[in-house]
């Protein structure tokens, strides 16, 4: 564990053992029930992710996109952004930052592209389509908790529309701006420079060589990684719980590395820091509604099943999220949801519309490492002007299904 988790552990412990102490037994239980699942997924997730990149399968998939694109920049980007779309959906927005920022800047460097259209459409595709399943993102894991939206299918059929049109109204807005600077290729030896760094902080990563050179050395869990990754990701779709899923996969490959490479069976293969985070911000905003903040938000935000109620769902969401963060944003907001359309016009707000700040969404500070990382200035003026235009249309965009349901009825 890193100071920092240390550090958000101590919180944790101070937080709940206050809520504990204060709260009646039975809402306590009640929190535990239903905060419990969700940590459990988070947990074991991550170890699925972590195992499958230190076996390759993530960084053999980029080889792929490499040599199917060639050297067509345009294909590539659209390899990129299907490749953070797949990621996101199944395995969550944040671990699109973390694993497919790094990867996209080494390819682009492969065919000397221009890196910031390549970037802003992953971390823009990590929010912004963090709608399609309850696993790509925690409010989504919330909301299903809430007892609104029962269930994986359900919440499938409610976000399904407005998941579509926010992937199109994303891809578009991308293709509108950038298109020019997409295709077109840089030459000198400041990539390669750069690219050098990237090669060394990411072991494995593909490069402007990776069509030509031989592969590196198939680690001996690449093939049980990849068949648990293709078993487990279609379940998360289906009534299973998504928990248990997440968990049989992480026991699987927890298994296969004892067997084949224990080096990575570490403590810290474990989100100490994020789960305890999340774990802080769900106690401390329940005793914030305790103390009156759900009454406060039910009286302003009361919808009554109004299309104009459910805008405001939507813009609530989007202001709480760039001044707070976006959990926090939905857990506050979440007592004026009484159905399923009002929350899926929540969830809007608080996943395609956190991307007009920068602490707006953990998944684009962990983009903004990346990028750091690999010695590249964070675009952000191009990230908050273009933010500033495209969450009202994406969120407009996404809202329109509900607005047409709302009406019918």
């Amino acid at each position: 564990m890193t100071q920092r988790d240390w550090l958000w552990t101590g919180i944790t412990v101070v937080v709940v053992g206050a809520y504990a102490l204060l709260t009646p037994v039975s809402a306590v239980v009640s929190l535990a029930e239903r905060i419990m699942p969700i940590l459990v997924f988070l947990a074991t997730i991550t170890i699925v992710v972590n195992l499958s990149a230190k076996a390759g399968v993530f960084t053999r998939a980029a080889r792929y996109a490499a040599r199917a694109a060639g050297d067509r920049p345009m294909l590539l980007w659209l390899l990129i952004t299907a490749l953070a779309m797949v990621c996101t959906a199944f395995l969550s927005l944040d671990t699109t930052a973390v694993l497919i920022t790094p990867l996209a800047i080494s390819l682009v460097w492969a065919v000397r592209a221009d890196i910031v259209p390549y970037a802003l459409i992953v971390v823009w595709i990590a929010n912004i389509g963090s709608l399609w399943l309850p696993v790509s993102n925690l409010t989504n894991l919330l909301s299903v908790q809430s007892g609104i939206i029962e269930g994986t299918p359900q919440y499938i059929a409610e976000t399904v529309w407005p998941a579509l049109l926010g992937a199109v109204v994303a891809i578009g807005f991308t293709l509108m701006i950038f298109r020019n600077r997409i295709s077109r290729k840089h030459h000198g030896a400041a990539h390669g420079a750069v690219q050098g760094a990237v090669q060394g902080a990411m072991p494995g990563a593909v490069h402007e060589t990776a069509a030509r050179t031989p592969s590196p050395p198939r680690h001996p869990a690449l093939l049980p990684c990849a068949v648990t990754l293709m078993i487990a990701l279609p379940l998360l779709t289906t009534p299973i719980p998504y928990w248990l899923t997440s968990s049989a996969a992480a026991l699987v490959l927890f298994g296969v590395f004892l067997f084949t490479d224990r080096s990575p069976l570490r403590v810290s293969l474990l989100p100490w820091g994020a789960m305890a985070l999340a774990l802080t911000l769900v106690v401390a905003v329940d005793m914030l509604h305790t103390l009156g903040a759900e009454a406060v938000v039910t009286r302003a935000l009361s919808t009554e099943g109004e299309a104009s109620g459910l805008f405001a769902l939507t813009a609530g969401g989007v202001v709480a999220s760039n001044v707070l963060n976006n959990l926090p944003a939905y857990l506050l907001l979440e007592p004026a949801v009484t159905t399923a359309p009002e929350m899926v016009a929540l969830l809007i707000g608080v996943n395609a519309g956190p991307l007009l700040t920068p602490w707006a969404s953990l998944a684009t500070l962990l983009w903004a490492d990346q990028l750091r990382r690999a010695g590249i200035a964070v675009p952000w003026k191009s990230f908050i002007v273009l933010g500033c235009l495209l969450v009202p249309l994406v969120c407009t965009v996404m809202l329109l299904p509900l607005v047409v349901e709302a009406a019918l009825l």
